[in-house]
């Protein structure tokens, strides 16, 4: 039986994951239970699907008041009411998609819609981390015209390079790096002496990593703060003394109990929250939260952080924590898209350092078996690199043809219908300003002007 609460929860989920995809319709399908039997997952799908259309309906209601609006709705909506990006200036429009090698399915459908625009992808496929969160890799989805390289890193020296380049052989990846011959970067295998940042592959690593430093005199600061950890904390307490919690990810759960059971028995569910809830379950939430209390995020002499966080991070001398491990191909329970993605992680962790780089946990990485690349190959490798295949996306449309539109005259959309009645028409009265839609994989989609996007019929909340 699931209170009024949690199903209240599970429906916004719900919600959130349609708003991601590329679908034109929310479903049942959009519902998730990690640690539920797929015979109790039908039976919530059945009980809430009446209801589904509802709630998306409250959230583009500008009068709505059940489910919050967030970033990701304004999104959507553009999407559903098949908006076009308007950009001005002189020549042929053009966008730039960043990060793209992480980007979610409702920004892919977007910019497919957009054939009045060149696009320019930008983003390294060996560093796709978020696959694992829905994130697709658009780089691969793509027919260039030019595509062209950047390998020279100005980050670090050769000797960082190197090692990088055997994640890359690994990976089977066109590119190749070559360091910064100004730099004279280091790689060891033991531990480095007072690094500026510790990397570790699970929030249980890093608060592990964390107290030991706490207890050595050293202040700590955690990448991105500590509110994730602090709420898995509270969900904990709540879920121990009334049986429900607001946290997101574990407000279908009826007691902490059932967590810590799916964490031990099919951690695969919970993600990455696994390995924390074997922590709060083994130290107990009140020394977890005494812990947290003492870091900070105000010059630390150490920064703490999960290898996903620091994509796009650097410091002087970088430590890897102790929590990687190898995921072999003789291991008949891990695939091999499972072995890639951790190499790529590995791959993020490993470039983060510009002076000093100790490996920890992946000083001897068997999942990288004999990788290695001959010097020679690292530059004519990257420019020999064949054309990517274009491989379909589900949900997400092909891109439409359309005529290069003429440098003199704006093109016009033809009757756009809005996907939910009583949507804002009315813009904001700061004409002039620039709209801007962002969605989480920090990909940008300029829209132009108020006055340029309420002359299209744009539709904007």
């Amino acid at each position: 039986h699931l209170g009024p609460k949690t199903l209240y929860r599970i429906l916004d989920k719900a919600v959130r994951e349609f708003e991601k995809s590329a679908d034109l319709r929310i479903t049942p399908g959009h519902i998730h239970l990690p640690g539920y039997s797929p015979q109790d997952l039908a039976a919530v799908r059945v009980h809430l699907a009446p209801v589904l259309e509802r709630a998306w309906a409250d959230v583009a209601n500008p009068n709505g008041h059940l489910l919050s609006f967030e970033h990701d709705s304004y999104v959507k909506l553009f999407h559903l009411n098949e908006g076009r990006i308007e950009v001005g200036g002189q020549g042929r429009a053009f966008a730039i998609i960043d990060e793209a090698q992480d980007m979610n399915k409702v920004a892919m459908a977007i910019l497919r819609a957009q054939p009045h625009l060149q696009l320019m992808w930008v983003g390294d496929s060996a560093q796709a981390i978020h696959g694992w969160r829905g994130a697709i890799d658009a780089l691969e989805r793509q027919e260039p015209d030019v595509t062209l390289s950047l390998s020279k890193s100005f980050r670090f020296g050769p000797e960082v390079a190197e090692h990088a380049n055997r994640y890359l052989a690994a990976l089977d990846a066109p590119l190749r790096l070559e360091g910064n011959p100004a730099l004279d970067s280091v790689v060891q295998n033991g531990p480095v002496a007072d690094p500026d940042m510790i990397l570790c592959r699970t929030n249980a690593g890093v608060f592990t990593e964390a107290t030991y430093q706490l207890d050595q005199g050293r202040t700590v600061g955690i990448i991105g703060g500590t509110q994730d950890l602090s709420r898995l904390v509270q969900a904990a307490e709540d879920l121990r003394t009334g049986g429900y919690t607001e946290h997101p990810d574990l407000s279908h759960f009826a007691s902490w109990k059932q967590v810590v059971e799916v964490a031990r028995d099919s951690p695969e569910d919970l993600e990455q929250l696994a390995p924390f809830v074997r922590v709060i379950d083994t130290r107990g939430a009140s020394e977890v939260r005494d812990y947290l209390a003492r870091m900070s995020d105000s010059d630390p002499d150490v920064w703490l952080s999960t290898a996903h966080r620091a994509k796009g991070l650097e410091e002087k001398v970088v430590q890897i924590g102790d929590d990687f491990k190898a995921k072999t191909a003789t291991d008949s329970e891990v695939s091999e898209a499972e072995i890639a993605a951790e190499l790529r992680l590995k791959y993020v962790a490993v470039t983060r350092a510009k002076v000093a780089l100790g490996l920890g946990s992946l000083a001897e990485d068997p999942d990288l078996g004999d990788a290695e690349t001959p010097p020679e190959q690292l530059t004519e490798q990257a420019q020999d690199a064949p054309e990517a295949e274009v491989a379909p996306i589900d949900g997400v449309p092909e891109p439409r043809d359309e005529a290069p539109l003429s440098d003199s005259s704006p093109a016009q959309q033809e009757g756009s219908t809005p996907a939910v009645e009583g949507t804002v028409t009315r813009l904001a009265e700061q004409v002039g300003a620039r709209i801007v839609v962002f969605d989480e994989e920090h990909t940008s989609l300029a829209m132009g002007t108020l006055e340029e996007a309420s002359a299209q019929g744009v539709r904007v909340r």
